[in-house]
């Protein structure tokens, strides 16, 4: 256990000096997702562009 805790010290010290959590910007990338999954809407592996499929 101490060397775990030795692991994580320094990001637990920098949290202390900058207390800056991802988890709000998670959870919004997480409603984003599921949106996308709702409207069959889907990244492409090239260039990033969404692509839109008919499901129905």
């Amino acid at each position: 256990m101490a060397g775990t805790v030795r692991m994580h010290r320094p990001g637990v010290l920098n949290y202390h000096r900058c207390p800056i959590s991802t988890g709000p910007l998670e959870g919004v990338n997480n409603q984003i997702r599921t949106l996308q999954r709702q409207a069959g809407v889907s990244r492409s592996k090239v260039g990033g562009k969404c692509v839109q499929f008919d499901l129905g």
